[in-house]
């Protein structure tokens, strides 16, 4: 059960990302297949003018589909088509989030 403090920082936000993190990983670990690698793996970039990160790399045949995870369906993928501008062999990125279309 959550502590009080942990229940009203969700409903307030603070740590709504982790959660939502939290929660794709634990579906994707739970979804692979039993063969499948368990390791998960993401992509950062550091630079001079900004930093970016995608959350995970998912394979999927010869390709390796970048995605972000997101708390609401207005957050910014900027990461996430950086990665497709530096990586034009992978045509398509996923975004996970929580309202609906």
């Amino acid at each position: 059960m959550c502590p009080f403090e942990c229940w009203v920082s969700l409903r307030n936000g603070i740590n709504k990302g982790a959660v939502a993190e939290q929660f794709v990983t634990q579906e994707i670990l739970a979804n692979r297949a039993p063969a499948d690698d368990s390791s998960l793996y993401y992509w950062r970039r550091e630079s001079a003018t900004g930093n970016a990160e995608v959350d995970f790399l998912l394979p999927f045949a010869d390709k390796i589909i970048p995605a972000e995870v997101k708390t609401g369906a207005s957050g910014r993928t900027r990461s996430l088509q950086q990665f497709l501008k530096e990586k034009p062999q992978h045509t398509m990125g996923v975004r996970f989030f929580q309202d609906s279309i």
